[in-house]
């Protein structure tokens, strides 16, 4: 028998047993899996299978083939392909996320795609003169798990840069929380997220910045509490100090009844970590996924990472504004210090210079503020200090200025404001100190009064420093005519010019005689050291012609105050000339290390007098004299008389 009629009996014969063949040369149409077996004489043998060859018996959940086409359609499917192109319907492949792969393969180009958790590998199949598309399906769940991980790994870096870069941008908290938000939004696209921050206590927490709630839900949660019992999941966090993670807001009655109701969107899962720098609450975040966000929990370990990440900004957001407060506010009272003062009233000028608006200045000096440190202890004196400033910004507007000026003096700003406006600001901060009663240690209560001197700008003075001595000039009359009242300036304008407010040749009249020379020889020895260390403790003019006036006075007011001369001691206080230097005056002899007379040490101590202490020193007993005590005196003053000394 030939071959021929061998490969004729084949054929019938798998009809009989019924398996359709097809003609290799032909324009039959396969209704199955076409496989072609290559025979050993030559030439092909193309069966029409109903399923296909060989994959058949392996798991059709895992495993499909699909046959396409010329026009895209899905001719015949199997197994895993049949399941996922049952889900698209009666349309072509060619108008679908598949037309590329699908057009590939008919050109004779093999390729693949993903997609949903499927690997579809493409390849052409021809017999006879039909072209189609072989579609190998294959299950890629653990692809889809890494392609899952490495698009969060991916979002999650973007974030974490995002964070960083905005940590560089903010170094002032309330910008810093709104731009972390803002990141946090954009990256992980929640239905709503919220950050608290601490107020200036540890309790209660603000909230400082959200997206996605509505505004019922931001008054809700403006303020939380911690250890008051918790009203809601952010108060449990931070009270707790741990992370709390919910698959859906339905699943605590709290998120239930208030995070439900609050969102824009359908919320789904809540993540809420506490953000820990150390021992402390810097705050806490709270991000609330979307209904239909399914991977949610796989963010949950990332969520730790990024309170530890927002929570070290916002610390070292802390530190920059506590570092920036210790530069520009009195460490005692919390208000503004001198720096500050002066650097806003040159700034008020300047404006006011080009609008033409008035600025209105208030000099306030505590009454009798000596006797709180001298009979009640420097702690009251402290005291006494904070809740001044404390009722003085009290009572001034948010864009006034309120500023401690030195020792019991403070000063207010007051833009905007004209002779009626400061005169009714100042009697509302006299009468405001005056309401208040301190209690000292021992029980008894002591009345609380302060004097204040009015001028205004541009009616008192030329400028900023004008300003000021015009508000203090207003303050020395106050204080003359009895205390406890408001001056206002009534001189005319003062100029802003170089002349010294105390001029140096009255100082001598309140030297005798017969001191005269003595004093004369003093001064000139103090002079000649002033002028030789003034460039290493960067004296300025006003501070070098200040420490000659005292030179001058120094010791007849001593003399005055040993009770050898009351009534000179009380004319000399009572003195325009000499009320700059009072508080110097008052303070010579004090100890550095805080073991003199009233225990006033280091900076408490007027910065005139502590280097007055030094110079005299050096001039009447030389350098020895110095060494031998040095914990009295300044060592700030002394190692510039010491690099003075040996660069000489």
């Amino acid at each position: 028998m030939c071959w021929a009629d061998s490969l004729c009996q084949l054929v019938k014969l798998l009809e009989r047993l019924g398996v359709d063949t097809l003609d290799p040369q032909g324009d039959s149409t396969a209704v199955g899996f076409p496989l072609a077996l290559r025979l050993k004489e030559g030439g092909r043998l193309v069966l029409d299978l109903p399923e296909p060859a060989l994959i058949a018996d392996l798991d059709p959940a895992k495993v499909g083939v699909a046959l396409v086409d010329g026009l895209g359609f899905v001719r015949k499917a199997w197994g895993l392909a049949e399941t996922f192109f049952d889900r698209l319907g009666e349309r072509s492949l060619l108008i679908s996320e598949f037309g590329p792969l699908v057009e590939s393969a008919l050109g004779g180009q093999s390729g693949s795609l993903y997609t949903e958790g499927v690997r579809f590998l493409a390849s052409p199949i021809a017999y006879g003169n039909t072209q189609e598309a072989l579609l190998l399906a294959t299950c890629a769940r653990e692809e889809r798990v890494f392609r899952g991980r490495a698009s969060r790994s991916s979002l999650e870096a973007d974030l974490l840069k995002e964070l960083g870069a905005v940590t560089s941008a903010h170094t002032e908290i309330h910008g810093l929380c709104a731009a972390a938000i803002h990141a946090l939004a954009s990256r992980l696209d929640p239905a709503a997220a919220m950050l608290w921050i601490p107020e200036e206590g540890a309790n209660p927490l603000r909230l400082a910045a959200h997206t996605g709630i509505n505004r019922k839900g931001a008054h809700s949660l403006k303020q939380i509490q911690s250890s008051k019992g918790a009203a809601c999941l952010a108060e449990l966090v931070a009270d707790c100090r741990k992370p709390l993670f919910l698959d859906s807001v339905g699943d605590n009655p709290l998120s239930a009844s208030l995070e439900a109701e609050i969102c824009y969107l359908k919320p789904g899962g809540v993540s809420l970590m506490p953000l820990m720098a150390g021992d402390s609450l810097m705050g806490v975040l709270e991000i609330v996924a979307k209904h239909d966000q399914a991977n949610f929990r796989d963010f949950q370990e990332f969520h730790s990472v990024l309170s530890e990440h927002l929570a070290l900004a916002l610390n070292k957001a802390y530190l920059f504004e506590r570092f920036k407060s210790l530069a520009s506010n009195d460490p005692l009272t919390g208000i503004a210090n001198h720096r500050t003062l002066q650097e806003f009233l040159h700034l008020r000028i300047a404006e006011a210079e080009r609008t033409e608006q008035p600025i209105g200045a208030l000099m306030i000096d505590v009454d009798h503020f000596r006797s709180f440190n001298e009979e009640e202890g420097h702690d009251v004196g402290d005291g006494v200090l904070q809740e001044v400033a404390l009722a003085l910004k009290q009572c001034v507007r948010q864009y006034d200025l309120a500023a401690r000026y030195g020792g019991e003096e403070f000063t207010a700003v007051l833009p905007g404001s004209d002779q009626e406006e400061s005169l009714g600001t100042a009697e509302r901060v006299r009468s405001k100190i005056e309401s208040l009663r301190l209690k000292t240690p021992s029980g008894r209560e002591r009345p609380l009064t302060v004097s204040i001197g009015v001028a205004v700008y541009p009616s008192h003075a030329q400028g900023a420093s004008s300003l000021l001595r015009a508000a203090d000039t207003a303050l020395f009359e106050a204080k003359r005519s009895g205390r406890n009242r408001v001056v206002l300036y009534s001189g005319g304008p003062v100029g802003d010019g170089t002349r010294f407010a105390i001029a140096l040749e009255d100082l001598w009249e309140w030297v005798p005689a017969g001191r005269k020379s003595k004093t004369e020889a003093l001064c000139a020895e103090l002079d000649l050291a002033i002028e030789k260390t003034a460039q290493n403790l960067r004296l300025t003019s006003a501070q070098v012609h200040l420490l000659r006036c005292l030179g001058v006075v120094a010791g007849e007011y001593r003399r005055a105050r040993s009770a050898q001369s009351p009534s000179k001691l009380k004319r000399m206080e009572a003195s325009p000339d000499l009320r700059i230097l009072l508080p110097s005056l008052n303070a010579l002899g004090e100890r550095f290390d805080g073991k003199g007379a009233t225990g006033t040490a280091g900076s408490r101590i007027p910065f005139l007098a502590r280097l007055y202490d030094v110079f005299e020193q050096w001039v009447l007993h030389g350098e020895q004299a110095l060494a031998r005590d040095p914990g009295r005196f300044d060592p700030e003053v002394l190692d510039a008389i010491a690099g003075f000394e040996s660069a000489a």
